[in-house]
């Protein structure tokens, strides 16, 4: 293992959602420095087989179990919620509720009572600003936040609650509001819209993409990600950050790219007549200013997302 990240020795890191995409390759980034991880994960049995997993304290449990978050919180330096329910088509917003920001209360419930001087990092995203109409233009913090989907919604409110709890408790807290996440799995098949599109070419599927394809889209690779929360465990780095690469591709470049580098056959279509629904909550093209937490952690992306792609087809070639 690596020599400690920290200066002042191991930090004990409570990761809910720790067995989520971002979760399992954070905690690895984690263990791999000796930090003290203890994960909460509804399904230990699914990542129990990974190598890592032994140096960690992997629990069963729900983040909606409050009494086990009181336990555990307790003797934590750093709480992070990685927890998130993403309803594509709108169909479960009850249960978004609970996982987007009945849970992310609960959390901070538990830190305010039991752990008030801990950090904690929670996940935002970038469906709280909504369609913006900059097409391909950078925004900053201080874009106003119109989302226009239930998650979206939901982190929004979550976000709400930090801003809550920080100046009424005194709670350390920050938020990222991530865009597109992707990268090669640590186990199973990744879940993101670029490891979609690159399984479809290389098993020459057509490939759909909803609008005209001129949206531009800002996507960030698991390790410039989890390096970032490292950066702001290390710095107790505390706020409201945009989490991005800082740069964008349209759509129509993306599915272009992808195609070439797997020397598919996939045919590209583009689907502009939307239902109502698709249209209201679909975002439009932007790009996150990630000035302020490169200028506050010393943070910035080291993958382009050429690079990235091909480390995702790589991936998929060894274990298709």
């Amino acid at each position: 293992m690596k020599d400690s990240l920290f200066k002042s020795g191991p930090k004990k890191i409570l990761i809910v959602g720790g067995a989520g995409y971002v979760g399992l390759h954070l905690s690895n980034k984690f263990v791999d420095c000796k930090s003290r991880v203890t994960i909460i994960t509804p399904n230990t049995k699914k990542v129990s087989s990974l190598c890592f997993i032994k140096n960690t304290n992997l629990l069963t449990g729900s983040v909606m179990d409050y009494d086990l978050l009181k336990r555990w919180v307790k003797d934590q330096d750093v709480v992070i919620n990685l927890v998130g329910f993403k309803d594509e088509k709108n169909n479960n917003p009850i249960k978004s509720l609970e996982l987007n920001c009945l849970a992310e209360l609960k959390v901070l419930e538990s830190i305010v009572r039991f752990n008030p001087s801990a950090n904690h990092i929670f996940a935002g995203t970038r469906a709280q600003f909504g369609k913006i109409n900059r097409n391909g233009e950078l925004i900053d913090e201080g874009q106003k936040q119109e989302p226009q989907s239930i998650y979206g919604l939901h982190k929004k409110t979550c976000e709400d609650y930090l801003r809550y709890y920080n100046k009424t408790k005194g709670l350390e807290i920050a938020s990222l509001r991530l865009v597109g996440i992707y990268g090669p799995a640590m186990m199973g098949e990744p879940k993101h819209f670029v490891s979609s599109l690159v399984k479809k070419c290389l098993s020459n599927e057509d490939i759909f993409i909803r609008g005209n394809g001129s949206q531009i889209q800002d996507f960030l690779y698991i390790d410039d990600l989890t390096h970032l929360i490292q950066k702001m465990v290390e710095k107790g780095t505390k706020g409201i950050y945009n989490a991005g690469s800082g740069k964008g591709l349209s759509m129509k470049k993306i599915a272009k790219m992808i195609k070439t580098k797997c020397k598919s056959e996939s045919q590209i279509f583009y689907q502009e007549n939307l239902s109502p629904e698709e249209d209201y909550s679909d975002l439009d093209g932007a790009i996150m200013d990630i000035s302020k937490i490169k200028g506050e952690t010393g943070w910035e992306p080291q993958i382009d997302f050429s690079e990235g792609v091909n480390r995702v087809i790589e991936w998929y070639k060894r274990n298709q």
